[in-house]
């Protein structure tokens, strides 16, 4: 299996889950979004009909909010409150996990289309 795709059990420590009493998971990832693991494109396209899917069966998702630390040691902040960003987000947590860095990877490329 490829370290940069770990399994759900065997996450890395780059990246940490948080969730918040108000519902909301941060997701606090140790490098910038620039430097996450290259994608297979399959996964991508599988990724793509996850969401589509979801989407049409109005399966919505949580709030999520994404923290980057850039190499200057700053922090790049995202948060999804667009409930479309949010049901895609949720697919591809359930398809692969977003708690690894290929996840996290997958998904931003996933939100990029």
């Amino acid at each position: 299996m490829n370290e940069d795709r770990p399994a759900r059990a065997g996450q890395t420590h780059a990246v940490k889950v948080a969730a918040a009493g108000d519902g909301v998971v941060t997701y606090l990832v140790d490098r910038a979004p620039g430097a996450l693991p290259a994608v297979q494109r399959r996964d991508l396209e599988a990724a793509w009909e996850a969401a589509r899917s979801a989407a049409g069966a109005a399966r919505w998702s949580i709030a999520r909010a994404f923290r980057f630390r850039r190499t200057d040691g700053s922090f790049t902040d995202l948060a999804l409150s667009d409930r479309d960003a949010q049901c895609w987000a949720g697919a591809v947590d359930a398809m692969v996990g977003l708690g690894s860095l290929y996840g996290m990877s997958l998904c931003l490329r996933l939100l990029a289309l």
